[in-house]
């Protein structure tokens, strides 16, 4: 509640990493918490800075990062597949939040 009336007070949009965080969470495929122990603001775990930057991404952007090859960075490289469950789940916290045909 919180989140909203700020976002409302100063327009500007929420960005839904938690809920990103979420459907990860729930997916099979994804083995490794994106973001155990919430270490993933720290780096020291792959792939939370990765679902975050996704979310945010589509969000300021309006644009989709499905299939964005960008998953090498100057510490890690990202397991393609894991990337590409963590992009899936950014897109679909972005399109629960703002609608479908948000980020294309």
């Amino acid at each position: 509640a919180a989140s909203q009336a700020l976002s409302e007070s100063c327009n500007v949009d929420l960005i839904p990493c938690g809920k990103a965080w979420e459907i990860a969470r729930a997916n099979p495929n994804v083995t490794e918490d994106p973001c155990k122990d919430d270490k993933c603001h720290d780096g020291t775990v792959e792939g939370g800075q990765y679902i975050n930057a996704c979310t945010w991404f589509e969000t300021l952007f309006q644009t989709s990062c499905i299939g964005s090859e960008a998953i090498s960075f100057s510490d890690y490289s990202l397991d393609p597949a894991l990337a590409a469950e963590l992009q899936a789940a950014a897109h679909e916290a972005v399109a629960d939040m703002y609608g479908e045909n948000y980020a294309k």
